[in-house]
């Protein structure tokens, strides 16, 4: 791994943290992408302290002082984490073929970067490989002998992937029904907790998929599991979260513990023999998801449900 200019485009999703966003920023300027793209979603409206905070954070990326083409894309109306993030992955690759995405949250190291760019030019041609993830959460449960393994669970804080992969991604997911029908979730995935946790997120998505408020990437997960694809998991944690807690989408205690994963430089690749899931892997991930995801504990389906019915009466009696 060296420090020379990386080629791989970068695309980097802002909002309204300058503290975060500016220690992000000074490790892509390590990196000296040679093409930037800045997508920034606007500030919530008549908050004045939105429209300040979201000022000051452009202007930290604007600062860009290597040889590089910078593109932005930023909103002036607040479309929400759905919606912002989603069409800003659909304008990068509107523009590049391949790339790295980091949000103004995601703290990568250098090895992060070298990573993405070999391995996105290693595995272009292979269309059951849909991403490549700067995560690794098994917290040394497992010795990866490789500098990489393939799973079907795909973490996003820091990650990379192909426009022929992002092709798949459908906001509505318009034939999800028939997919839950067929029950393809199982063919999937083996494991049936695994599987019944992942169409949880799902269902949810396709419930909500005429509203501007929620997650875009349940649906990235979807087109990932609807195409039978792959993600490359490091042997070592590359990127750390540093914005859990603080404004965050994961702001409860139970997600804190992803802040213990600490971050370990790859500085050679070795590459798995086969494009085979890690099934070990993958179980023993979802055992540190069944200690931080709310869902997954006793008696969460019960309180969302009465959530539901208390929301529709409030509507009701407007």
């Amino acid at each position: 791994m060296s420090y020379y200019q990386k080629k791989t485009p970068i695309l980097f999703l802002i909002f309204n943290r300058p503290d975060i966003t500016e220690k992000v920023f000074n490790e892509i300027r390590k990196a000296k992408p040679r093409k930037l793209f800045l997508a920034a979603d606007g500030p919530k409206e008549n908050n004045v302290n939105d429209q300040k905070l979201c000022y000051l954070t452009r202007k930290i990326v604007k600062k860009v002082d290597w040889k590089c083409q910078v593109f932005t894309n930023f909103k002036d109306k607040n479309l929400g984490c759905k919606l912002a993030i989603s069409s800003a992955i659909d304008w990068f690759f509107k523009s590049v073929d391949y790339g790295i995405i980091l949000e103004d949250d995601c703290f990568p190291n250098q090895s992060f970067f070298w990573f993405c760019q070999e391995l996105l030019e290693k595995y272009q041609d292979n269309k059951r490989v849909m991403q490549i993830s700067g995560n690794n959460f098994l917290f040394n449960q497992k010795e990866i002998k490789t500098s990489y393994y393939f799973s079907k669970i795909n973490d996003i804080w820091g990650w990379a992937t192909w426009k022929r992969a992002w092709k798949a991604y459908d906001l509505k997911m318009t034939d999800f029904l028939w997919y839950k029908q067929q029950k393809y979730i199982y063919k999937y995935l083996k494991n049936k907790k695994i599987a019944n946790w992942l169409m949880s997120y799902f269902e949810e998505a396709y419930q909500d998929r005429n509203s501007t408020k929620g997650i875009w990437s349940s649906q990235w997960s979807y087109a990932m599991a609807k195409h039978n694809g792959l993600t490359i998991v490091p042997k070592t944690n590359l990127v750390e979260n540093i914005g859990i807690g603080e404004k965050a989408t994961h702001s409860g205690k139970s997600f804190s513990l992803y802040t213990k994963a600490q971050k370990g430089e790859i500085d050679q690749l070795v590459h798995p023999k086969k494009v085979i899931v890690d099934e070990q892997a993958d179980r023993l991930r979802f055992n540190i998801i069944c200690q931080t995801d709310p869902r997954l504990k006793k008696g969460y389906h019960k309180n969302q449900l009465i959530k539901k019915i208390i929301n529709k009466f409030r509507f009701l009696k407007k």
